[in-house]
């Protein structure tokens, strides 16, 4: 999941236009909450840092505020 969130930011460098931008950053960020809500799951049985829930969740907001961001500028 992480390594799809590099691709993703990778594929966005690339992007020619706006649709395809907001496309990747949509699944920049179903990935960023995939990956939190693993994170969750890891420190709710025992087997997670909550250090690795935050930097899930700051990963989660970026991606959410570079989404609206995208938005408002169309």
């Amino acid at each position: 999941e992480a390594a799809q969130n590099d691709l993703l930011t990778a594929d966005l460098e690339l992007a020619e236009s706006t649709t395809t931008r907001l496309a990747l950053l949509t699944a920049t960020l179903a990935n960023c909450e995939k990956l939190e809500q693993f994170a969750e799951l890891n420190v709710r049985t025992g087997i997670g840092l909550i250090q690795e829930q935050l930097v899930a969740k700051a990963a989660r907001l970026s991606a959410q505020i570079a989404l609206l961001r995208a938005q408002g500028s169309e």
